[in-house]
């Protein structure tokens, strides 16, 4: 237990300094995630409906974020306004 939590937080750590905060921060929601699949394939717990409903929230929910932090903004296109004392233009307005 005590190597699995060594691995997984030297695993946090070099996210950390390689990755967004913001995508590193979804650790905390996937975790448990990970954790339920893990005892089921190890230990052999039951997973019932509501716990696999709740997964699937959470990791879709982690998948937008991430998604939607990925696209760039949207940049608007900006008018010009007309050039003003052009050489040889009429100075008066």
């Amino acid at each position: 237990m005590v190597i699995g939590s060594l691995v997984a937080f030297t695993a946090y750590v070099w996210v950390l300094q390689h990755a967004p905060v913001s995508k590193v921060a979804t650790y905390a929601y996937v975790n448990p995630v990970i954790a339920i699949f893990l005892g089921w394939l190890v230990l052999s717990e039951e997973i019932t409906s509501s716990i696999f409903v709740g997964a699937s929230i959470i990791v879709a929910s982690v998948a937008f974020i991430v998604r939607k932090e990925a696209k760039p903004p949207a940049t608007e296109d900006v008018i010009e306004a007309p050039a003003r004392g052009l050489a040889g233009a009429d100075a008066t307005p």
